[in-house]
C-alpha cells in the first residue's frame, strides 16, 4: 500500500485507501469481460467458428 501511495503521490494512506476499491472493481469488471469473451468463443456465439489458432504460426 505504501508503494501505491507513493506512486499516486498521495500524502497519506487514508487517501490511497479511499480509492483502493476502484482498483478492485476494475479488476472484477475486466475479469468478467474476459470470462464472457472466452465463454462466447467456446460456444461459438460470437460468429466465430471456434477454431483454435496456434499463435506461433499465426505470425507467418
Amino acid at each position: 500500500m505504501c508503494t501505491l501511495q507513493k506512486l499516486m503521490t498521495h500524502k497519506g494512506p487514508q487517501m490511497t485507501q479511499r480509492y483502493a476499491f476502484l482498483r478492485d472493481e476494475t479488476l472484477r469488471k475486466g475479469s468478467d469481460l474476459a470470462g464472457s469473451i472466452v465463454g462466447q468463443a467456446m460456444k461459438g456465439t460470437n460468429g466465430d467458428t471456434g477454431k483454435v489458432i496456434n499463435f506461433e504460426n499465426a505470425r507467418d
